[in-house]
């Protein structure tokens, strides 16, 4: 195959500007630096499909209503009851889904002819199912912990088609990795650990940072804490926005930002419930003085470099990117104590880690690191360097483009 005739599609299937998309860009570019073509099938916000573009991407967009959507319900935060009502709805969802899959993946296939997909874990079933037909080399990255429902029928068949209709799978820890059956001699051969990526330009701080704590609407000595996770059951939103009560007047010149995506009842009727849980916490006079809620933004770098700390604070175990973000920029973050934080970070050392779920112990984590300058500075400092140690090589990228190419014959 001529070098200049390799396309690569990819099929996305977040709906919003988030870390999975962050990735994805990085791996874009890469691809395009060896000459191939890059079309990437999504249903991105604008915020997502402008970045993609300016990562070389050609962007065709699908729809993310139930009836036209083809991502699967196999998301690593989910706790349906087997058998349950949810975990028939789901079903009844995902034979649509997986329908509309089928005849999205042929008619997207036929009109690009792509010399390899690459895929994320919720949307393989379909497309690598065609793509094995069509003979079209498969990749997977694989970013969560997506088959601990073990009886689900639909994880049966991804893990099948993952054994039988993949080429390459890029785990970003050895959780994600482990999770896949890496004992077996099919999987073993094909599966590499490949971690989160950052480039020079994570480490490189904005030119004038007063100035953007200027746009903010703050001054230059305001205290910044930020969360990055949007208003998300997951993301453990509403813990964020409590600490700010217990907090309360304690700290002056404190202020606290929440970025990310809005789960309101327009994008998810499921999530609304949660979603006014949270805007009613939000909008108690306690609170909303003290809080600013920017929604997605194309920028985290610059939210990170104004920021004095940031705070994951999850509810379902997951890589959370804001973290290595947060270190690039020499900032002390705080997570709640879930699998992949425990296996990222050095408690003390690099971070604090506070209970999941416990909106006080975060407030007085936040307190101490606000009323000790010397310890916050010494744990960005720390997290910086461990995250040059680990997540700064991009030849990481290199060895996940030239693995995919290996299988071109190119």
């Amino acid at each position: 195959m001529d070098k200049d005739s390799c396309k690569i599609l990819f099929v996305d299937h977040e709906g919003g500007f988030c870390g999975s998309t962050i990735s994805m860009g990085y791996i874009v570019t890469e691809f395009v630096k060896h000459k191939c073509k890059v079309i990437v099938l999504t249903k991105a916000s604008a915020k997502g499909i402008n970045f993609l573009r300016s990562k070389g991407a050609e962007i065709i967009t699908y729809g993310s209503s139930p009836f036209r959507s083809i991502t699967l319900s196999l998301h690593f935060s989910d706790t349906t009851v087997l058998f349950g009502r949810k975990w028939f709805k789901n079903l009844f969802k995902d034979f649509i889904r997986f329908i509309n899959g089928i005849f999205l993946a042929i008619k997207v296939i036929n009109k690009t002819k792509p010399s390899l997909i690459y895929l994320n874990e919720y949307v393989i079933i379909q497309v690598a199912l065609v793509a094995k037909i069509y003979r079209i080399p498969v990749a997977v990255h694989v970013r969560s912990l997506f088959l601990k429902n073990k009886l689900s029928p639909r994880v049966y068949l991804l893990k099948k088609i993952l054994q039988y209709c993949t080429d390459n799978i890029f785990a970003i820890t050895d959780l994600e990795a482990n999770q896949i059956g890496i004992n077996k001699r099919s999987l073993r051969k094909k599966i590499e650990v490949i971690p989160e990526i950052l480039n020079q330009d994570n480490f490189t701080f904005p030119p004038d940072i007063k100035r953007l704590k200027n746009d903010l609407g703050y001054n230059s000595s305001a205290k910044i804490i930020t969360f990055l996770g949007g208003i998300s059951y997951i993301k453990g939103s509403i813990n964020f926005i409590k600490s700010i009560l217990y907090i309360g007047n304690k700290i002056n010149d404190i202020h606290f930002i929440l970025a990310g995506k809005i789960y309101d009842k327009k994008i998810s009727p499921e999530a609304y419930p949660y979603y006014k849980k949270c805007i009613d916490c939000l909008n108690s006079p306690e609170v909303n003085t003290k809080i600013k809620i920017i929604g997605e933004v194309e920028n985290t770098k610059e939210l990170i470099s104004v920021s004095d700390i940031v705070v994951s604070c999850s509810t379902e175990s997951h890589f959370s990117r804001p973290i290595i973000e947060a270190w690039a920029l020499k900032k002390a973050v705080i997570a709640t104590d879930l699998l992949h934080t425990r296996n990222l970070i050095d408690e003390g050392i690099n971070g604090i880690i506070v209970p999941v779920n416990d909106a006080e112990s975060l407030s007085k984590a936040i307190e101490s690191l606000i009323n000790d300058e010397k310890t916050r500075l010494l744990l960005g400092q720390n997290g910086y360097d461990k995250a040059r140690t680990i997540f700064a090589d991009e030849r990481k990228l290199k060895k996940i483009v030239n693995c995919c190419i290996e299988k071109l014959n190119i």
